[in-house]
């Protein structure tokens, strides 16, 4: 007989499972550069559902005016994180697109361009959503391992 604890833990495993079909939609499909982004009238990126992603005009002007020139046709939006809780606080980790996302983050966080960050603060992610929000998107970690204790309870692979 089911208890109520395992009718809950079933009910959240359920609903991590139908969430992860929606958060598998909006990851894009495409990454543009800053230039083209700036040539742009609707900058915007397709994402995985078919819909799209808009950035910020202002927000792709005032990235491009914190970057050197160089840099715009190298650097790719949207950047990619995932937030995962650990035992000091929560980090960010950068996901994609590439080394010069993590460069462009280094020179905007006060480094050199020449530096790589992949992995930011809490405090470090306000300050960059402050200027950049439409140009970041943050998913959520959640690690449910097959035969993993969760509640005292065996999560099932199936």
């Amino acid at each position: 007989m089911e208890g109520p604890s395992d009718r809950v833990f079933r009910r959240i495993y359920q609903r991590v499972v139908r969430d992860r079909a929606f958060f598998e939609s909006v990851i894009p499909l495409e990454y543009r550069s800053l230039h083209s982004l700036l040539g742009d009238p609707q900058p915007r990126v397709r994402l995985a559902s078919g819909a799209y992603h808009y950035f910020d005009p202002d927000e792709v002007r005032l990235l491009a005016s914190s970057l050197p020139w160089y840099t715009h046709r190298l650097v790719r939006l949207p950047w990619l994180f995932t937030y995962r809780r650990e035992a000091w606080g929560g980090r960010y980790y950068l996901r994609g697109p590439d080394s010069w996302a993590a460069r462009a983050l280094s020179h905007l966080l006060g480094g050199s361009i020449a530096e790589e960050r992949w992995v930011l603060s809490a405090d470090e992610m306000l300050k960059l959503l402050r200027g950049f929000k439409s140009l970041i998107m943050v998913f959520i970690e959640l690690e449910l391992e097959v035969g993993s204790k969760v509640g005292g309870h065996g999560v099932e692979e199936g």
